[in-house]
């Protein structure tokens, strides 16, 4: 049999992430992997171009926030919205593949924020479509 590239690489993610106890959910329409999430994180692997989801990150923390670290080469934004720290981590996982990582934790207690992560992670991904 032939598989695709794309079927190929979401399996490889779904079999990494169960034995790196993430909880995976396949997603369509422009998703080329999962949706995983942990107490204080949100992630997606896209087929999107890493500069689309750069500017699409940067302009909503942007909007919401203070950026205060922005590092393209790196993939690493940090931000203060509504008194959470916000890291976002955009990084080419594979050659048609870019993961986006999105991290809250209030920044009074270090508390997770999940809410906040879901907030601008759900931002990011509709200037995405």
């Amino acid at each position: 049999m032939k598989y695709s590239k794309r079927f190929l690489t979401v399996t490889f993610l779904m079999i990494f992430s169960l034995h790196s106890g993430c909880a995976l959910l396949l997603l369509g329409g422009g998703a080329a992997g999962g949706y995983a999430i942990s107490k204080d994180e949100v992630e997606i692997l896209t087929d999107k171009k890493y500069d689309k989801v750069w500017r699409a990150s940067t302009d909503v923390l942007r909007e919401k926030g203070l950026v205060t670290i922005e590092d393209k080469n790196a993939g690493n934004i940090e931000a203060e919205v509504e008194g959470s720290k916000i890291n976002v981590t955009v990084e080419q996982a594979t050659p048609e593949t870019v993961r986006l990582r999105v991290q809250a934790r209030r920044a009074k207690n270090l508390f997770p924020d999940m809410k906040r992560a879901q907030e601008i992670f759900n931002q990011i991904t509709q200037k995405l479509e």
